[in-house]
């Protein structure tokens, strides 16, 4: 007889993502559209996108008070893409609103709905780095690590390829000095090899859709061969 966790594996979901205007979350979303497995997408946002797309409600929330929604009792997936640049937001204070505290409300509500979460961070996330950017996804890692989450799924990419709207100077001199070394970049070093967001949609997707318990972190390169087993 099957197992519990595969029949509830193999049910069709309701998914919710954040960050769905960013490259990652719009390639997620995409794929999302087009997967029999995934019944509803719910795409919480702070402005109104407006996707065209099948299967898909977008709610315009307050990410401080996540708590009044309705929605959370029949979510059985969270993906969780949401992410700024400290120039962007103008501040290291209003960064880490972004990029800690939307992520950590959003563990919480999953918590208490029995939610899975899987949750894009960066490649070297170190709560004790002392580049800030670093810091501070260390920090949401650990905290995420530390909600009463029936699975958490981190994802560490490298250096983000794909077709991105805005221009990123930090990223954009990231990719040449990838694409420079790439040829150097083996055994240990294969994690920092640039990787298309498209591959990490997919394996979000993928183990989403076959989820373990627990928590489960995986580096750049183990995410590209998540996708081929």
């Amino acid at each position: 007889m099957e197992d519990k966790r595969n029949l509830i594996n193999n049910t069709k979901k309701t998914a919710i993502v954040v960050g769905a205007s960013g490259l990652t979350g719009g390639f997620l979303l995409q794929q999302l559209a087009q997967d029999k497995t995934f019944e509803r997408i719910i795409v919480l946002s702070r402005k109104a996108m407006k996707p065209a797309l099948p299967k898909v409600r977008e709610v315009v929330v307050d990410f401080e008070n996540l708590g009044r929604y309705d929605f959370w009792p029949d979510v059985d997936v969270l993906f969780c893409c949401v992410g700024t640049t400290i120039k962007k937001a103008g501040s290291q204070e209003n960064f880490k609103k972004v990029d800690h505290d939307i992520p950590v409300a959003l563990a919480e509500q999953c918590a208490l709905y029995n939610v899975g979460f899987h949750f894009m961070s960066s490649i070297g996330a170190d709560a004790e780095s002392g580049n800030f950017y670093l810091k501070t996804k260390g920090e949401t890692e650990e905290e995420l690590k530390q909600a009463d989450l029936p699975y958490l799924y981190i994802y560490r990419p490298s250096v983000l390829v794909g077709p991105r709207q805005e221009s990123r100077l930090g990223e954009s001199i990231g990719k040449i000095f990838i694409a420079l070394a790439y040829p150097f970049l083996l055994g240990p070093l294969k994690k920092y090899r640039g990787i298309h967001v498209g591959k990490i949609a997919a394996a979000m997707i993928k183990n989403a859709k076959n989820w373990e318990l627990g928590v489960h972190v995986f580096e750049s390169d183990e995410i590209k061969k998540s996708i081929e087993i």
